[in-house]
């Protein structure tokens, strides 16, 4: 039985056509690790006629990949590293991400000049394994602006993915965009990261072999293999037990047939914010930084072809 997500702190490159594809795990082996995954709150109740939000795609599954070790260690076309608007941060994984790279990719970022929140922008990926590095930044969270977060958060997932095609990299890896220090809870996070990528992957999947989600800590793991089997469903069991749980959670939002955030409330609570963009100097984040995203952001991003 292959492992689901496999650790790696060899200096050595990590082959991508060497990790599980997700239609390739068993379905047991991916909720062992839970106590109560949504598989199992199924059984008694799944309601088989009724259209489950995200259906079986064995195709698609075969182009996920779950992981866990160190990112900038992959074999793959391009890694996503998230950043501040200045491509500069250095801290966790982004920081192991660019020294990797070596100091050549400083002279990559200063061409590149900046990023906006919810953007991306691709560079050489220098002396990394992969041949594209795509820079984007994540939206800091606040609670009292949540829609515009996870509206930001989606265009980083969409256009970084835009962004890969373009560069007709067929082969990408992504960090969890959304970085521990800017308070997106992880939970909900996982759920944007998914929806948005499955979406696209339904839309322009033939532009891509294998998309890797690559975690760093057990935490993140989990709620991956959590929730894989409702993004990406292996059986009818997955799809009517995917349908069960996320219609216990309401404030978990489907998205549109691209996996954009559906809110009627957006254009009137966002369009009274003020365009705020992200300096990050992160000593000194204002908590209300990265708020006012909504269409903007959506313009900013161009589009999905």
């Amino acid at each position: 039985m292959p492992d689901l997500a496999r650790s790696n702190n060899a200096a050595v490159g990590v082959k991508a056509d060497g990790l599980p594809r997700w239609g390739d795990v068993p379905s047991q082996q991916s909720n062992d690790i839970m106590e109560d995954p949504p598989s199992r709150k199924l059984k008694s109740s799944a309601n088989a006629s009724t259209t489950p939000p995200f259906c079986m795609n064995r195709s698609l599954n075969a182009k996920v990949a779950l992981w866990k070790g160190a990112i900038w260690t992959l074999e793959v076309d391009a890694i996503v590293i998230s950043t501040n608007e200045s491509l500069t941060d250095d801290t966790d994984v982004s920081g192991g991400i660019l020294k990797a790279a070596g100091n050549e990719i400083y002279t990559e970022i200063r061409s590149a000049g900046t990023c906006r929140t919810g953007d991306a922008v691709a560079t050489r990926a220098c002396q990394l394994l992969a041949k594209r590095l795509i820079h984007t930044v994540g939206p800091r969270y606040n609670d009292k602006y949540k829609n515009a977060a996870e509206n930001a958060l989606h265009s980083s997932y969409r256009n970084c993915l835009r962004v890969a095609k373009e560069e007709r990299a067929s082969t990408v890896a992504f960090p969890c965009i959304y970085r521990r220090k800017k308070n997106y809870p992880r939970d909900e996070a996982t759920h944007v990261a998914l929806r948005t990528i499955r979406r696209f992957l339904e839309h322009f999947g033939d532009s891509f072999d294998l998309i890797v989600l690559c975690v760093e800590d057990t935490g993140d793991l989990q709620l991956y293999q959590e929730w894989l089997p409702v993004y990406f469903p292996r059986s009818t069991d997955d799809e009517a037990a995917g349908k069960l749980a996320l219609d216990a959670l309401p404030h978990i939002n489907l998205g549109d047939e691209f996996g954009e955030p559906v809110i009627e409330e957006r254009k009137i609570r966002i369009s009274s914010v003020p365009f705020v963009h992200d300096n990050n100097n992160d000593a000194n984040d204002n908590p209300h930084d990265e708020i006012a995203l909504g269409r903007r952001t959506t313009t900013l991003c161009g589009q999905w072809s």
